[in-house]
């Protein structure tokens, strides 16, 4: 919507910080499972961190006081991060479960996005890359609501 709505989705702050926000809250979610799981705390604590820095560096982005490219030095490890954690982190039990598969594909999900940010950096207001961003996004939603039975 962003990119086909071009300056107008903008001059709403809250539009313009709805995905950086979202980034933000995660992050902190993972600090609660920091505090709350006694397994893997580095893992969580450490991707915590790094999502929580993704969000203040995309904010920072979207109010024009640093460059995309500034902002990509931590919006795309934050999804190599977290694809890293969903992916195979989480990966209880045996590789043919249901789940394991979900988690993983999951991980992968959130690589072709880290890919994805990477390609759309080139050119950012491309409407087809940012659809595939897009597209990225909602497979992603349609795989965490499939993982919640």
């Amino acid at each position: 919507m962003e990119t086909i709505a071009g300056r107008v989705w903008h001059r709403s702050r809250l539009r313009t910080l709805i995905w950086p926000t979202a980034v933000m809250t995660l992050g902190a979610g993972m600090l609660v499972v920091t505090a709350l799981e006694p397994n893997d705390r580095p893992i969580h604590f450490t991707i915590g961190l790094i999502m929580l820095a993704a969000g203040v560096f995309e904010t920072r982005y979207r109010l024009g006081y640093i460059q995309r490219s500034t902002a990509d030095m931590l919006v795309v490890p934050a999804l190599i991060a977290g694809g890293l954690e969903i992916g195979v982190f989480h990966l209880h039990g045996s590789i043919d479960s249901q789940s394991a598969v979900a988690h993983m594909i999951l991980g992968l999900t959130m690589g072709a996005m880290a890919l994805l940010r990477v390609y759309q950096a080139r050119q950012p207001m491309s409407v087809p890359r940012a659809a595939y961003l897009n597209l990225a996004v909602m497979l992603l939603g349609i795989e965490l609501l499939s993982l919640s039975h």
